[in-house]
Order: C-alpha cells, then structure tokens, then sequence
C-alpha cells in the first residue's frame, strides 16, 4: 500500500472518512507523488478534498509543494475524524439519557440499539480510518521526503491521532454500556410479561 518504485514515484493507498447519516463509510484513495505534482484517484467526491481547494483558492500561499498538500489533506481528514467523534459524543449522551430513564418500552429499546449500533459503526470506521492514516505518515517520514518543517507538521498530526485514538476507545465502553443497559431494560419487560402470563395461568387454574 506504501511504496516508492524504480522511478522515484510515491505511491500511497489510504482510506478516507465519509460521514453520511445514516451511510458512514471509508472511500479509498490512490495517491502518486512524481516530480512534484501529486497525483490522486479516486470514484467519490470527499469534503476533506473540498476542503483543501477552497483554502488553496483563498490563500495563494497555502501550499508550497506537493507534500505539504498531501500532509494537509491527511491532516484535514485527522480534524474531520475528530468533528465526527463530536457528533457521536452528542448522539450517546442523547441516548444515554432516554437509557438511565426510570422505565423504556420495547420499542423505545428497539430504536435506541439500532441508534448506538450505527455509532459503533462510525465510530470502528473513524478508528480504522485515523489507523490507515497513522501508518501513511509513519512511511512518509521513513521515505525522507518531507523537509524539516513538514517533517515537524507531520508529528503534530501524529500527536492528534494519538488523542483521537484514546477517544475512541472510551466511546467503544460507553456503547457497550449503553447497549447492556438497554438489553437489560428488554429483559426486565420480557421478565414482567412472562410474571403476568404465569398469574393469569394460575388464576385461569
């Protein structure tokens, strides 16, 4: 996924983060860096790539090579991770709250799982994502491509990866007490209908 072949090209296949409602998802990018123009494919529109044309449209200083554009997007696709962490710090502590109540329907409990199974779900993809991106620039700062100052940008943007890193793993037990707590709150329904069935049986007798 990393190389450099025999005429001096960059090749980088890294994933992208792509924060859908409902549709969360890694989009993969090819990336060849050759004589100074970076090259990038890929089959979906990103808001990271967006990102980076706009500030580069508004600021004719933002970039003064390719590697400082490729350690921009990687570092944009780290802030958009984080923004998506936030979001999923919001839906918990909504769903948290309906959780702690003193009582919760089966239907109410059915909605709640299907709400903390799709943050799992972005919240393995953002994990994932940070990882693959972890990786991409420990192999650029083990090819000597960057300058010094790139080299220093890169670090603080493996720093913010070590945090985000933390963060998702504190989310995984927040889900994983919340999905308990809310099968539990199943089970005690469950429990309080079958105590019902066995009165009237008894009465029925």
């Amino acid at each position: 996924r990393f190389h450099i072949d025999d005429n001096d090209e960059l090749h980088l296949h890294s994933n992208f983060l792509l924060d859908r409602e409902g549709n969360s998802r890694s989009v993969p990018v090819a990336f060849i860096m050759h004589k100074g123009v970076l090259f990038s494919l890929r089959n979906e529109e990103l808001p990271v790539f967006r990102l980076q044309r706009r500030r580069a449209g508004a600021r004719a200083d933002y970039v003064k090579d390719c590697s400082d554009l490729l350690l921009n997007l990687y570092g944009a696709d780290v802030e958009y991770s984080a923004d998506s962490l936030e979001d999923i710090y919001r839906t918990l502590s909504r769903v948290g709250k309906h959780v702690l109540s003193e009582s919760m329907s089966d239907t109410e409990a059915a909605a709640v799982l299907a709400d903390i199974a799709e943050e799992e779900n972005l919240n393995g993809q953002i994990r994932s994502n940070i990882l693959d991106t972890q990786r991409a620039l420990a192999f650029l700062m083990q090819s000597r491509v960057l300058s010094k100052d790139q080299v220093s940008d890169t670090k603080q943007i493996l720093r913010n990866i070590d945090s985000l890193n933390s963060h998702t793993a504190f989310l995984f037990d927040k889900i994983n007490f919340l999905m308990d707590a809310t099968i539990g709150f199943i089970n005690i329904n469950q429990n309080r209908r079958v105590s019902q069935l066995t009165v009237f049986g008894v009465a029925f007798m």
